[in-house]
């Protein structure tokens, strides 16, 4: 595989424009190669036979080869440039966290030691059941977790140089004097020069000149390859004060420390911001270390009057036993996720500097200047190189602290659950499971609709019609998962980083191939009841009629088996979400619940089967029209029911955040399908009182509304789910992850046709004459809804995928368990209502004020 073809393939999608640009520098090693070819062959001619004409041309193509060796010089000094801007930060991001954690971990021993020194309130043995490997200190004393970040301070503050200046050193002495071999060195070969001797050490002016004209032309200052770099620098200790001020700034200010039992997601990006963000209340005040700075001395708080909130809260967060637990099992997360990310930087550095030395290496093939060496000693001088001996350091104190509170030491343990699994997508005998059980349902797929087909006029069959709205109820999931199977599939062709939207766990969670696999099993496990049902005359152990209830228990009892079989940790994480979408009005909305409201959306009509199922079997109705006038009031309640959880979503993100857009306007989109589905019902309440009505305004009414609604979503499908629109870039938008562009332009087309058509799933199926009064046609216009609703997860996710590499999110944000918040008053509000017991009314209350030197 091609170099070009590589690092495209490596390189991650959030930091995209963050590495060096190999394929821009290769095209302009073209253009130096061309011009080296022009000026050998002119070189080389014999000079007896030269003219002025030649001269004159040997002098064109030598200021030709001049510039565009200069422009590659600029070019390269650039992308150096900006690897030392974007590896810098990345490395401060790093060590800023890193101080975080380290802060953590010592308010977490503080927190055990407090808890076991308050046996009145906590029993020690208590705590030593629900924590039995970190109960005892940390095998690592606190001090030793400790970094020289004095070390490196000059290296984040120092200002980018440009080492392809070496190339102007190695273009003098080569024109002056031939070059002296040089000794092979490893993989890297030096190869004889094609410049000819016939040039002039003088020449390398003419080569700056190129350089600075190309720069001036490009409104660029000049490049610092072709002058005094040193007097173009600034001085770095002005930096390094400059740098230092703003972190004693950091650390001068006070915190309260307070143990909080949770954050909500919308603020976790102040979990990482910098300085020490860690905090408590109601904890024992006793002495740091003293590499964590002295604590002030405690005062207290008195108040004559009855208590105030703040009072109230601070007593109560006296920490009951398992706080000790969720708040190490919160920094273990955080610590997972950190050490990711120490990871992600490592391999950025790794391609980018093997980026660096395969583009110098094929610019000394084709200039035959042996530059690459000296290059690259050069740029070992830089922020890109000096600072990765921080990220040495920094993994290994990660893993020490993380085997410490995680494992009491064991280093082994620690590892196992740091380090990430490999690269490869499918496993072998995840590939052999999917084989073999989609092996078996596309010939039993054929098999059902042979059987039913031919076996359609069978007086066993009679009750076919209701048993295949139960069939179906149940094979719109399936097939949805399918589609969703294929939709990851996708997602990691195109490296959109779906396990950052979702919040997945990196190192377990389900790839394209088991998602299929689980599809596959359901779908084999389907037509076999199918088939049961269609000879039922002949397989007498199960009656026909119940071979629908019977396929659904088992698939109730699969998803809520408790055994770690059959993928337990998807299972469980579909149905809290699908609980926390019912909750929405109270709990903090994610994106995995907004994702999972849509879907539900596009599953209205599997609900109505689900409904009609149950409405069968405990009614004992023999027909579906009987059983549809039975639940003729709850069927529409069931069919608003998604809309109205959306809604709540909605209504829940306008609480979170006061943003009436998006979320109130979205929300209107939900309450325009909600009063759709109210008139489709009122409508049809009325006809069924006179069948003689064939049209009233009540459904003139309905039909109008579900115009409106279906090019309400529409709109905001294209303008907010997908972000496309963009009259400046046909109509899309300015970055795309999907190629062809007319993907997306047949996405919009289908996505309008399609969600005319949903508006029908929206209705009760008895609103209908006529043609759809047929199951095929409510069939046929339920699995195309949930296509639809599919082929809206690519470009939805792709969106926000593309939002994400804006502000570069590579990891998950996790709240720290010792949190300094901005409004304490408010956070102490929220934590307040997760305690129900208050303290008394003449309570004194402790405050430790900590700062930092």
């Amino acid at each position: 595989m091609k170099f070009s073809k590589h690092i495209r393939r490596m390189a991650l999608s959030e930091w995209n424009h963050q590495y060096l640009d190999y394929k821009q520098l290769k095209q302009q090693l073209k253009k130096v190669a061309s011009a080296t070819a022009n000026f050998s062959s002119h070189s080389t001619s014999t000079r007896l036979l030269s003219t002025v004409e030649d001269d004159a041309q040997l002098v064109a193509d030598q200021t030709r080869f001049l510039a565009a060796e200069a422009e590659f010089v600029r070019l390269f000094d650039d992308e150096v440039v900006k690897l030392n801007g974007c590896f810098t930060d990345k490395v401060r991001e790093a060590l800023t966290n890193y101080k975080a954690l380290r802060h953590q971990v010592y308010l977490l021993e503080e927190l055990r030691q407090t808890m076991a020194e308050e046996s009145t309130a906590v029993d020690s043995a208590t705590v030593e059941r629900n924590n039995p490997t970190t109960t005892a200190n940390l095998t690592t004393p606190i001090s030793a977790f400790r970094l020289d970040f004095d070390a490196h301070r000059p290296e984040l503050a120092h200002p980018a140089s440009a080492p392809a200046s070496a190339l102007v050193d190695i273009l003098n002495r080569r024109l002056a004097r031939p070059a002296p071999v040089a000794q092979p060195r490893g993989r890297s070969q030096s190869i004889h020069s094609v410049i000819p001797s016939a040039m002039s050490a003088e020449d390398s002016e003419t080569l700056a000149a190129a350089a600075t004209v190309i720069a001036q032309a490009e409104g660029n200052e000049p490049s610092l390859t072709l002058g005094d770099v040193d007097e173009t620098l600034p001085n770095p200790n002005a930096d390094y004060k400059a740098f230092t001020a703003k972190e004693r700034e950091e650390r001068d200010r006070p915190i309260v420390i307070a143990l909080t039992p949770g954050v909500p997601r919308s603020e976790r990006a102040r979990s990482t911001a910098a300085g020490m963000p860690s905090t408590s209340t109601g904890l024992t005040s006793t002495k740091m270390p003293a590499s964590y700075g002295a604590i002030a001395d405690t005062g207290s708080i008195n108040h004559d009057g009855p208590p105030t909130l703040r009072q109230r809260v601070l007593r109560t967060l006296r920490p009951p036993p398992n706080q000790y637990k969720y708040a190490r099992d919160q920094l273990a997360a955080a610590f997972r996720e950190y050490y990711r990310f120490l990871d992600l930087v490592r391999a950025y550095h790794t391609l980018n500097h093997t980026a660096c030395s395969k583009i110098l290496k094929k610019h000394d093939k084709i200039t035959g200047l042996q530059s690459r060496d000296v290059c690259l000693e050069k740029l070992k001088q830089e922020p890109f190189m000096t600072l990765l001996d921080a990220l040495i350091p920094l993994t290994l104190e990660c893993e020490k602290m993380y085997s410490s509170i995680r494992f009491g030491g064991n280093r082994k343990q620690a590892m196992g659950e740091l380090r990430l699994a490999g690269k490869a997508t499918v496993r072998p005998t995840s590939a052999f499971r999917l084989g073999s059980w989609t092996g078996m349902c596309l010939p039993l797929l054929v098999l059902v609709a042979i059987a039913v087909s031919a076996r359609s006029s069978n007086p066993a069959l009679a009750d076919f019609t209701p048993m295949w709205l139960m069939y179906r109820g149940m094979m719109l999931p399936i097939f949805m998962l399918w589609l969703v199977a294929g939709n990851f599939w996708v997602f990691q062709k195109r490296k959109i980083n779906f396990v950052l939207i979702f919040d997945f766990n990196p190192r377990d969670h389900l790839n394209f191939a088991q998602i299929a696999e689980l599809a596959a099993f359901l779908t084999v496990t389907w037509c076999i009841s199918l088939l049961c049902y269609t000879f039922s005359d002949s397989i007498t152990f199960i009656p026909g009629r119940y071979n629908p209830l019977a396929l659904a228990v088992f698939y109730v009892l699969f998803m809520l088996n408790p055994f770690n079989v059959l993928r337990r940790s998807a299972r469980y994480w579909t149905l809290r979400i699908f609980g926390r979408v019912i909750l929405s009005p109270f709990t903090q909305v994610r994106f995995a619940d907004l994702w999972l409201g849509d879907q539900l959306i596009s599953l209205v009509t599997a609900l109505l089967d689900w409904e009609f199922l149950f409405c069968y079997y405990i009614t004992g109705a023999t027909t579906s029209t009987d059983c549809v006038h039975v639940s003729s009031g709850i069927r529409p309640f069931i069919s608003v029911l998604p809309a109205f959880w959306r809604c709540m979503q909605c209504l829940r993100r306008y609480y979170d955040t006061r943003a009436v857009n998006p979320h109130l306007v979205n929300a209107g989109k939900y309450g325009v399908t909600l009063l759709v589905s109210i008139l489709s019902s009122v409508d049809s309440s009325i006809r069924e009182k006179d069948s003689t009505i064939t049209w009233t305004d009540w459904r003139t009414t309905w039909v109008l509304a579900s115009v409106a609604s279906a090019m309400y979503s529409y709109i905001w499908d294209i303008k907010m789910d997908w972000s496309l629109g963009e009259r400046a870039h046909g109509f899309l938008r300015k970055e795309l992850a999907f190629h062809p562009k007319i993907v997306y332009y047949l996405a919009m087309f289908f996505d309008l046709v399609l969600r005319l058509f949903w508006t029908f799933t929206l209705a009760p199926q008895h609103a209908f004459e006529g043609v759809l009064s047929s199951q095929i046609f409510v069939s046929f216009l339920a699995f195309m809804e949930v296509a639809r609703r599919c082929m809206w997860n690519l470009f939805r996710i792709e969106n926000e995928h593309v939002s994400n590499c804006g502000q570069s999110r590579v990891i998950v944000d996790i709240p720290l368990p010792f949190e300094r918040s901005e409004n304490r008053e408010s956070e102490l509000s929220k934590v307040a209502y997760k305690y129900d017991t208050l303290p008394d009314e003449d309570a004194e209350i402790s405050v430790s004020v900590t700062h930092h030197d």
